[in-house]
């Protein structure tokens, strides 16, 4: 038993380099060859990371590339413009051979499309046009992510519906059945951004307006459009305001961050924890501009005990910076404040955080050599206590799998969870001590763990 368990803590620690906490410039936007601007994340197969431009490329209206997590082998894909869609503002989803998004223009309504394309960049399909701005059971203006429950693509469109206040919808993978399963307005909330999260029963979002204070709102709905709940009115102060990108979950709370608002009239946004019910929200970061950062355009990503982010503005030079802070609100750390001097590294960084194989990795929308925005990477030390491997009667292996896990326990488990690198839930099947993860894409991914003894281990593994 301790011989899996001091070789699994073995290769586990070689999965988490020692690096030493520095920035490093990966590719400077330029324009028509490789795009400029970006408003979203870049994902990872382990291999390759991709990512989208809002501009640039052969029509000025966006790429998709792709890029190795070193910064060379740079491919564009594929170069937006007019009827495929254009301006696309939000992140890749990859599923299989097929990476899926959305533009926020452009189509056959000028309203945005959805579409996939392959990871070589061939097989571009257009699989929606999304409608007019006040054109109900459609939607219009998507400016976030897609996300999947194994059958379904669900989304969320900023402005459409019959209010004009925007829509969640689901549509298949293949583009047929596409509905509108919420059309937001006054009390339900409006203008949702960001993407959904999916816990296995219920999808959860935040709009940025609306609500009983017209301040944004958390709700959850189910996947068959019913049970739809209003979990939270945002208030401003102290509470923030104008909840932006998306939440996360650890198993226990959902976490998010808001644009404006906290204990400040008109503040620098927030970082807050709630309940999948509804209740415990609690306030753990309000953020206070030149001091620390402000106005966080995108989402958390949780790693062991730690949340990381990006704020967009604030922080001595008010160009944003990368923070740290624990999930129980403690330790807020600015890791990296972005400079007056943008050429060499960036400014204005946007987005969600990737962390992979001891890196943070991320974009800036301005800044770099050609003022178009940068890919950047800054090394963060993260052991093993970081991601909660305190209980040495647990390992699992293989690690690295390609189609399934052991685990092994001298305590009983109770519950266990699966999760990619930003919180999201992913569906695994787990009979007794054994976990096919056959369906799982290539990636890293985190078991929560739950012992009848109250124990909470999470373990990290890998799928090839």
């Amino acid at each position: 038993m301790k011989t899996k368990i001091i070789i699994f803590l073995a290769a586990l620690n070689l999965l988490l380099p020692k690096v030493n906490a520095q920035y490093a410039k990966l590719l400077d936007f330029t324009g028509v060859s490789n795009g400029k601007r970006i408003y979203g994340d870049v994902i990872s197969d382990t291999i390759y990371h991709y990512g989208m431009t809002y501009q640039g490329g052969i029509h000025d209206s966006g790429t998709v590339f792709k890029i190795q997590p070193d910064g060379t082998g740079y491919l564009k894909l594929f170069d937006f413009g007019g009827g495929n869609g254009s301006y696309p503002h939000g992140s890749l989803y990859k599923e299989g051979s097929f990476l899926y998004g959305m533009t926020s223009s452009g189509g056959a309504n000028n309203g945005g499309v959805i579409f996939k394309i392959k990871k070589d960049g061939t097989a571009f399909t257009k699989l929606h046009d999304f409608g007019t701005y006040n054109g109900a059971g459609n939607g219009f203006f998507p400016k976030g992510n897609l996300i999947s429950d194994g059958t379904w693509l669900y989304g969320l469109t900023l402005q459409g519906g019959a209010a004009s206040t925007g829509t969640l919808f689901k549509i298949k993978p293949d583009g047929s059945l596409f509905s509108v399963m919420i059309e937001f307005s006054g009390n339900t909330g409006a203008n949702p951004q960001g993407s959904l999260y999916y816990d296995g029963t219920y999808l959860y979002g935040t709009t940025q307006l609306g609500g009983a204070n017209a301040s944004g709102t958390l709700f959850k709905i189910k996947t068959d459009a019913t049970g739809y709940v209003k979990l939270y009115d945002f208030d401003d102060v102290p509470n923030g305001e104008m909840p932006f990108g998306s939440l996360i979950s650890d198993g226990t709370y959902l976490y998010g961050m808001t644009l404006q608002g906290g204990t400040l009239i008109h503040g620098n946004g927030v970082i807050f924890k709630i309940k999948p019910d509804g209740s415990s929200y609690q306030l753990l970061k309000s953020f206070s501009g030149n001091a620390d950062g402000a106005t966080a355009f995108g989402s958390l990503i949780l790693v062991g005990s730690s949340l990381y982010g990006f704020t967009s503005s604030g922080g001595p030079a008010q160009n944003g910076n990368i923070f740290k802070i624990q999930s129980d609100g403690t330790a807020y750390t600015q890791l990296y404040n972005f400079p007056a001097s943008s050429a060499s590294v960036g400014i204005i960084p946007n987005g969600t955080p990737l962390y992979e194989n001891g890196y943070i990795y991320g974009t800036t929308s301005y800044g770099g050599s050609n003022g178009n925005g940068v890919l950047f990477k800054y090394g963060v030390s993260v052991g093993i206590n970081e991601f909660g491997i305190s209980n040495e009667n647990i390992s699992v292996y293989p690690n690295p799998s390609t189609d399934h896990l052991f685990i092994q326990s001298s305590e009983k488990i109770k519950t266990i969870k699966c999760s990619n690198y930003i919180g999201q839930t992913v569906d695994a099947n787990f009979e007794n001590n054994y976990i096919d993860i056959s369906n799982l894409s290539e990636g890293i991914y985190f078991l929560n763990l739950i012992t009848l003894e109250g124990s909470n281990i999470i373990q990290k593994f890998i799928k090839e």
